[in-house]
C-alpha cells in the first residue's frame, strides 16, 4: 500500500508579517502596561498628563485588585499571548491554541471594560491608559489575521489519502490535520470563548469586591534647597468687573480692587532656609514665599480661612473629590478653632484631578469672589459628607444662595483668573514632588516642611505645627491615670477577662483618645472617642 504523503506543516518561524507586527505591538503594550503599574503604585500623576486625569484613574480602587496595580495583569496577558503564538502552532498543541485564543479574546474585553469605567465610573480619561488597551488590542487583531493567513495558505487536498499500515511509534498526520495547526478551529475557538469568559467574570468580580485603596502614606521633605535660577511666579489677584446678566446688565464688584502686590526680591543664590513670617502680626497684603521665592502668594488673593493678620499660615493644597482631603479638613477645622483665627491663617489652594473635580472648582472659585461666606459654608458641608462632591449637587445649593443668574455670569466672567490659580497649584505640586517624589493629595506646606498624606488625627497636626511653626496651644488636654501598673491576673487560654481603665482629664480642654493599641487579642468595647471633659474621669 502507497505511504502517505509528507504533510505540509507551516513554516516554524515568526516570518508572517502580521506576527511579527502582533509581537513589536504586544511588546510596547507590555512597556506601557508596566511602567502604569508603577505610576499607580506611585499614587501620583502621570507625566505628560496635563489635565491630571490620569491620577484619578490610577488611584482609583478600579486600578487595583487587593493591592496590585492592573497593569500587571495586563503584562503577563501580553506577555503571555506573545510566548505562546509567537510561532505556528503544531498539530500537538491543542490545549496552547486553547489558551492563546483565551488570552487573545481577554485582550479586548478588558478594553472595553476599561472604556466602560471611564465613561461611566470614574468619568475620567487617562490617554496613556487608553492608549495602552489600543496598542494591545491593534496586537491581537493582528495576531488573528496571522493565524487566518496561515490557514488559508496551508494546502488541503480535496481526496484524503489512503490509510498507512498501522505501525508502532507516533502517527504521520495527514495534510488535513496539519491545516489545523495553523489557527484554532471553531472548536477551539468555542472552548477558548468560554475559558476566556469564565476568567474574565472572575477577575471583575474579584476587582469588584477589592477594598477602596488604602489612605496615602505621609511623606515629608524640606522645600528649601540651594536655587540655581529663580524664576517669581507673580498670581493675579482677584478682578473686579461687571458680570454681564442675559437680557440686563448687573453690576456685581466680585471683590475689593486689591493694591498693586509689592514687588518680592528672591532669596540669594547661597540661601538654603525659606523663612515664613513669625509670631509679630503680617501684612494681608505680605506676600507667602514658598521654594525659595520661586512662588509668592499674595494671601488675600486666595480662599483661606482665618484671619489675614494672623501670625502663622500654611498651606493646603487639596481637591473637594478627593475622600483624604476631605478627611484633612475636617480634623484641620477642629484643630484651627482651638488656635483662634487670630493665630493660623490656612490658605486653601485649589486642585482638580478629573472627573467633575475642575467644574467644581471653578463654581466654588467663583462663589468665592461674590461671597467668601457662602463659600466656607458650602464648603464645610462638602468636607463632612453632608454634601454631595459632585457639580449637580454643589450647583444646586450654590443657585439656592447665589442666584442661577449671578452664579453662572460670575463662573464665566472669572474663568481665566481661576484657571490661573488652579495652574499655580499644579506648578507648585510639580515642585512638592520633585522634593517628595510623590504626587498625591491633600498636601501641606508647613513651614519650609512639605507634608504628602493626611494625618491621622488632629496630634499629628499640633506636633507638625509646634515642630515647625512653633506654635503651641495655649490650652490642651491631660491625660492622668490613676496607674500605670497594671495587673492582669492569671488568664487561662481561649478565655477573655473585661479590663476597666480610668482615665483622667487634668488639662483645660476636652481630652479625645482617637487611637489606642491593645495587646494582642485584645480589643477596645467603649470609651474611645468620647471626649473627656476637663476634670471628668
Amino acid at each position: 500500500m502507497a505511504r502517505a504523503s509528507s504533510p505540509q506543516y507551516p513554516a516554524q518561524s515568526a516570518s508572517n508579517p502580521l506576527r511579527t507586527a502582533s509581537l513589536i505591538l504586544l511588546g510596547i503594550a507590555t512597556l506601557l502596561s508596566g511602567w502604569l503599574a508603577y505610576q499607580s503604585l506611585q499614587s501620583g500623576p502621570v507625566p505628560g498628563c496635563s489635565d491630571g486625569e490620569c491620577g484619578i484613574v490610577l488611584s482609583s480602587k478600579w486600578a487595583k485588585v487587593f493591592g496590585l496595580p492592573v497593569g500587571l495583569f495586563g503584562c503577563a496577558t501580553y506577555l503571555g499571548l506573545a510566548f505562546l503564538a509567537a510561532r505556528p502552532f503544531r498539530p500537538d498543541q491543542r490545549n496552547v491554541r486553547i489558551a492563546a485564543a483565551a488570552l487573545l479574546l481577554l485582550i479586548p474585553a478588558a478594553g472595553l471594560w476599561f472604556a466602560g469605567l471611564q465613561l461611566f465610573v470614574l468619568k475620567a480619561f487617562c490617554k496613556w491608559c487608553s492608549a495602552t488597551h489600543a496598542i494591545a488590542i491593534i496586537g491581537a487583531i493582528c495576531m488573528a489575521l496571522a493565524w487566518r493567513r496561515e490557514e488559508n495558505h496551508i494546502p488541503i487536498t480535496a481526496r484524503p489519502s489512503p490509510p498507512a499500515r498501522k505501525r508502532k511509534g507516533p502517527k504521520t498526520p495527514t495534510t488535513a490535520t496539519a491545516a489545523s495547526a495553523a489557527a484554532p478551529a471553531p472548536a477551539f475557538w468555542g472552548i477558548a470563548t468560554a475559558t476566556a469568559a469564565v476568567a474574565f467574570g472572575g477577575f471583575i468580580l474579584i476587582q469588584s469586591l477589592s477594598p477602596e485603596p488604602p489612605k496615602p502614606r505621609i511623606v515629608t521633605a524640606s522645600m528649601s534647597s540651594t536655587p540655581s535660577a529663580q524664576t517669581v511666579v507673580p498670581v493675579p489677584s482677584i478682578p473686579s468687573n461687571s458680570i454681564p446678566a442675559s437680557g440686563t446688565v448687573v453690576t456685581q464688584a466680585l471683590a475689593p480692587a486689591p493694591t498693586p502686590t509689592p514687588t518680592v526680591t528672591p532669596a540669594p543664590a547661597t540661601s538654603t532656609v525659606v523663612t515664613l513670617p513669625g509670631p509679630t502680626p503680617t501684612s494681608a497684603r505680605s506676600p507667602l514665599s514658598l521654594h525659595d521665592g520661586r512662588f509668592n502668594l499674595v494671601p488675600s488673593d486666595w480662599p483661606h480661612y482665618g484671619s489675614l493678620e494672623a501670625t502663622h499660615r500654611i498651606v493646603m493644597i487639596s481637591d473637594f473629590t478627593c475622600i483624604h482631603c476631605r478627611q484633612s479638613n475636617r480634623v484641620l477645622a477642629g484643630v484651627r478653632e482651638s488656635f483662634g483665627s487670630d493665630k493660623l491663617l490656612i490658605l486653601m489652594l485649589p486642585t482638580h484631578h478629573g472627573g467633575e473635580s475642575l467644574e467644581l472648582q471653578q463654581m466654588m472659585l467663583a462663589t468665592w469672589t461674590l461671597d467668601p461666606k457662602t463659600w466656607s459654608e458650602v464648603a464645610t458641608e462638602i468636607y463632612y459628607d453632608r454634601l454631595p462632591p459632585n457639580a449637580a449637587a454643589v450647583r444646586a445649593m450654590l443657585e439656592s444662595r447665589l442666584g442661577a443668574q449671578l452664579l453662572a455670569d460670575a463662573t464665566r466672567a472669572q474663568s481665566a483668573w481661576s484657571s490661573t490659580l488652579l495652574a499655580t497649584t499644579k506648578e507648585i505640586l510639580v515642585a512638592n514632588r520633585e522634593k517628595t517624589k510623590s504626587g498625591s493629595i491633600p498636601q501641606f506646606i508647613i513651614g519650609s516642611e512639605i507634608v504628602v498624606g493626611s494625618p491621622d488625627d488632629d496630634a499629628e497636626f499640633y506636633q507638625l505645627f509646634e515642630k515647625h511653626l512653633g506654635l503651641v496651644r495655649e490650652r490642651f488636654p491631660e491625660l492622668s491615670l490613676a496607674t500605670t501598673d497594671i495587673q492582669l491576673g492569671r488568664v487561662f487560654a481561649g478565655t477573655s477577662r473585661l479590663l476597666g481603665i480610668a482615665l483622667t482629664n487634668t488639662g483645660a480642654t476636652d481630652l479625645l483618645l482617637s487611637r489606642a493599641t491593645p495587646p494582642p487579642g485584645g480589643r477596645i468595647t467603649r470609651g474611645l472617642l468620647t471626649p473627656i471633659a476637663p476634670g471628668q474621669t
